[in-house]
């Protein structure tokens, strides 16, 4: 837990030393704890459960903080000498993905979403991380990429990362939550990314103040989001707070977090030095095929987040895509405004020698009331008896393949999912989701908790509809295979 005070003390004792790759000179943050639950004056982790980790496992395999497949990351270690005896906590680049030494796995609910991961205090460990890939290729990080992520959220990351207590906002965050998304509106830049942006961008203006000494300024309010919108002053924890509980309101899933800035770093010997005054909290924000994206909302210059390419733009990925009928021949021209290139006149109403877009107009109606049927019934009907991994993805692969969309016996349950979720983007999360549990439950022996089978249940119950649209992507096969 984590309590928000009026005053952030800062000091220049030496916090970490950090050895990198030579030459690399990407400004990182250096995340230690995730925090999901808001009280108004403080932040806590849910829930919270625990597993241990030996040296050199992978630190994320089983939890609900797996990184998805689809997201593009490098992997790099560093080694970290924490300067105090009072570190216990492991300093990471977004993603841990091994540790060189046992360590404690500290989760927000069972099997669930990354706290922290304990250490033993003061001693030198090596870190290895998967950063994210800032580069205009698939699963790459770019402006327009994220803005295209969509908002297919997996059910638990919802229900955990959607939560604002009663008391977070009062007049002043309710006026000011209405003018960032009335603006957002007017400018057709409602989607998360550039929601998310707007804020960073009202915060780092001269409108707010950041100071370390707030002593009696939230005093007389019951939540330090409210206080930091009516007062405009504070330092990070306040504007991350403020930001976090933003985003969730408008439907964004987010969480703070707290660890270190970036520090001096050498760049010819790779040695990074860091102290105790570049202690920070910022934001993480959740985006479907990538996962956590970090913002840094906090003014007067602290920021330091590296920047984004913009990138080609590319198409918005949306919910429950509905499925779109072509009968064209190939030429531009065609569609239901296209000329008549046939020699024989036609009049309005005739059918032309040649002419079976009629027949096939029908069957394609007929085919669409089969679907949207067959839709109702398996959402009406949903999971029955018990709900276990190996039975779900069985009968995922059974539907998919009656449409000949089944695995090849060469593919991996991630690589299936993956290729699938290629052909059905709207339930892309749910098949990750699916592919996880089944892999856990298989390869790595493990039982899931209450809250994973929910989750499951849940996925699988969408995706008894979602892989009915299979029907009409015939075309697709080829892709499977």
């Amino acid at each position: 837990q984590v309590t928000i005070g009026g005053i952030w003390s800062t000091s220049n004792d030496p916090a970490l030393v950090i050895e990198r790759t030579p030459g690399d000179d990407r400004k990182l943050y250096w995340r230690a704890t995730a925090y999901d639950t808001f009280r108004l004056r403080s932040w806590e982790a849910s829930s919270l459960t625990n597993a241990q980790r030996e040296a050199g496992v992978s630190i994320l395999d089983g939890t609900l903080d797996a990184i998805p497949p689809t997201s593009a990351r490098t992997s790099q270690a560093f080694r970290i000498t924490p300067q105090s005896p009072l570190f216990k906590v492991v300093f990471s680049p977004i993603d841990p993905l091994f540790v060189d030494r046992p360590v404690t796995l500290n989760l927000s609910g069972r099997d669930g979403y990354l706290q922290s991961l304990n250490v033993q205090p003061g001693v030198p460990y090596t870190v290895t991380a998967a950063i994210q890939t800032i580069a205009d290729i698939d699963g790459g990080l770019t402006n327009n990429r994220l803005r295209a992520a969509g908002q297919n959220y997996p059910a638990t990351i919802r229900s955990r990362y959607l939560t604002i207590p009663p008391g977070t906002m009062g007049p002043a965050a309710d006026l000011l939550y209405a003018g960032l998304a009335a603006r957002a509106k007017a400018a057709d830049k409602d989607n998360p990314f550039d929601f998310a942006t707007s804020i960073v961008t009202e915060f780092h203006s001269r409108r707010y103040e950041y100071r370390t000494n707030v002593l009696g300024v939230c005093d007389d309010d019951s939540s330090i989001v409210e206080c930091f919108a009516a007062d405009r002053m504070g330092y990070c924890e306040h504007y991350a707070s403020t930001m976090v509980m933003l985003l969730r309101k408008h439907g964004i899933p987010a969480r703070l977090v707290e660890g270190f800035l970036p520090g001096s770093l050498n760049l010819t010997t790779g040695r990074e030095t860091i102290s105790t005054g570049a202690a920070h909290a910022w934001v993480e924000v959740y985006f479907p095929a990538y996962g956590w994206h970090m913002f840094d909302p906090t003014g007067g210059g602290v920021a330091q987040p590296p920047d984004l390419v913009e990138g080609t733009e590319v198409p918005l990925v949306t919910p429950g895509p509905s499925p779109s009928f072509s009968f064209s021949s190939g030429d531009p021209r065609d569609g239901p405004d296209a000329p008549s290139r046939g020699t024989t006149p036609t009049t309005p109403g005739a059918r032309g020698p040649g002419d079976s877009s009629g027949p096939a107009i029908a069957i394609a109606i007929i085919l669409l009331a089969v679907v949207i049927l067959g839709g109702f019934l398996a959402w009406r009907r949903g999971p029955r008896g018990p709900t276990t991994p190996e039975g779900v993805y069985a009968s995922v692969t059974g539907i998919a393949r009656r449409f000949g969309f089944g695995p090849r016996p060469t593919q991996t349950t991630f690589e299936y999912a993956s290729a699938l979720g290629d052909i059905l983007p709207g339930v892309r999360p749910e098949l990750q989701t699916v592919a996880a549990a089944k892999v856990e439950v298989a390869y790595g022996k493990r039982q899931l908790g209450d809250e994973r089978i929910r989750a499951l249940r849940d996925s699988y119950r969408r995706l008894r509809v979602g892989l009915l649209r299979l029907a009409l992507r015939r075309r697709d096969r080829r892709r499977m295979r």
